[in-house]
């Protein structure tokens, strides 16, 4: 009876979890915060990363959120895609929804694929109903960094999604993907026949210039004229691009049979592309705001000038600390083409809330408007917001300028003389001067 009450002891022992693993997070935190460098961080996340715990996850998912050093977040979002703690896919989808920079958000998805359940979770959070528009956008995107059928065949039924946020950033994830190339043209000539919106229509022109084929030649040349004075330039651009393409596939036929190349077409003018997102303090001290930032819109798109055709603007309106900004505000634009639903917006804009003690919530308006929006890769990206008050939160502030200061250029406007020490930081963090009134 003794003997088999010892083995039963020995089973549960061994069945038990270990308690060695409470004391390891603990070890391993105190670790983190006593490190000195990056590198002492990296090996410590490395190390949470082999633990099987919730707790280890959750570390790693606020080391990925809040460490001021790029290598080490990632290393955190690396971790996590290898850990066994089953909380960590869920960590995952969280930071992807965040939003951030492109190449963030390509290691948060290539860590979610990294995971047993990664691919179906992503796919299954794509159609939660209860997503707003934006944030399904996000998720879409992120499929073009998941080289797989599955992935595939999906973006190119979202290609034809009657949502247009969702159908543009299906096509641009194609766009991305290696292993559209064969499949990617009979898509993008129903999307040239089929119209649609000018976002979309843009969006197919950029992806045909960014791979011309000849196929795609009729059915521009058959393109009636566009009311948008951004689009007929952009099918002209579209249509040397190819041109361009195809003397140059007809140069080395002819150098490899030996015969004489064709005459060179008119090589076509390059035409940059612009990402501008405008931020502002709608509290009551702000009151006529909406209209300075509209002139403001006004003069930075006069200011590129008519050869600048591709370009994207979108809005963020921040309100109280206590009342914040969530991304289901009907007080927020996303990025779009269509200047007229901008110019809309602030026309119609009604600032009738009235100064709040505790200042406007600067942190929402840096959220929404750089880890949220859908910034084009190979845009120029540009963001300026507008307020009258320092940042609440000093400390997520600053990590949203770090992880962004790179890529964009933040910029930040004052309503006075003499900034507050907060944007005065920001602004040095993002290397530009504080613009004042």
């Amino acid at each position: 009876m003794r003997a088999i009450l010892l083995m039963a002891l020995v089973v549960l022992l061994a069945l038990a979890p270990s308690p060695a693993h409470a004391g390891d997070e603990d070890r391993l935190r105190n670790a983190y915060r006593r490190a000195k460098g990056a590198e002492e961080r990296v090996k410590v996340v490395r190390d949470l990363g082999t633990l099987e715990s919730d707790r280890s996850a959750a570390m790693l998912d606020k080391i990925a959120g809040d460490d001021p050093d790029g290598w080490v977040r990632k290393s955190a979002v690396a971790a996590l895609g290898t850990s066994k703690s089953e909380r960590a896919t869920d960590h995952l989808l969280d930071l992807l929804v965040a939003g951030g920079p492109p190449s963030w958000r390509e290691a948060v998805v290539r860590a979610v694929a990294a995971r047993p359940d990664g691919r179906k979770r992503l796919l299954l959070a794509i159609d939660d109903a209860g997503l707003t528009g934006p944030v399904r956008a996000l998720l879409v995107g992120s499929l073009g960094y998941l080289p797989d059928p599955v992935t595939l065949h999906r973006l190119y039924l979202l290609a034809r999604d009657d949502r247009f946020l969702v159908r543009t950033e299906a096509l641009r994830a194609l766009g991305r993907r290696p292993d559209s190339v064969d499949d990617l043209p009979p898509v993008l000539v129903h999307a040239l026949k089929n119209r649609g919106d000018v976002a979309t229509l843009l969006t197919v022109l950029d992806l045909i210039r960014a791979r011309p084929d000849a196929v795609y030649l009729p059915t521009l040349r058959k393109m009636p004229p566009a009311r948008d004075p951004r689009v007929g330039p952009a099918i002209t651009h579209t249509i040397e691009t190819i041109g361009m393409a195809e003397w140059e596939r007809k140069k080395r036929a002819a150098e490899d049979d030996g015969y004489a190349p064709p005459p060179r077409p008119k090589k076509p003018t390059p035409r940059p592309r612009y990402d501008l997102v405008f931020a502002f303090d709608a509290t009551g001290s702000m009151r006529g705001s909406a209209t300075r930032m509209r002139r403001k819109i006004e003069q930075r798109l006069k200011d590129l000038g008519p050869e600048v055709a591709d370009v994207r603007v979108g809005l963020v309106v921040f309100r109280q600390v206590r009342k914040g900004v969530n991304w289901k505000s009907p007080d927020f634009v996303p990025l779009t083409h269509d200047l007229s639903t901008i110019r809309t917006f602030l026309a119609n804009f009604d600032q009738k809330y009235p100064a709040d003690s505790q200042g406007a919530a600067i942190f929402h308006g840096l959220h929404l408007g750089l880890d949220r929006m859908a910034w084009r890769a190979d845009a120029t990206r540009e963001f300026l917001l507008y307020c009258d008050t320092g940042c609440h939160e000093a400390g997520p502030c600053r990590r949203v300028v770090t992880r962004h200061a790179d890529e964009v250029r933040i910029r930040f406007w004052w309503r006075g003389a003499t900034p507050h020490d907060h944007i005065a930081k920001l602004a040095a963090l993002a290397g530009e001067p504080v613009i004042t009134e």
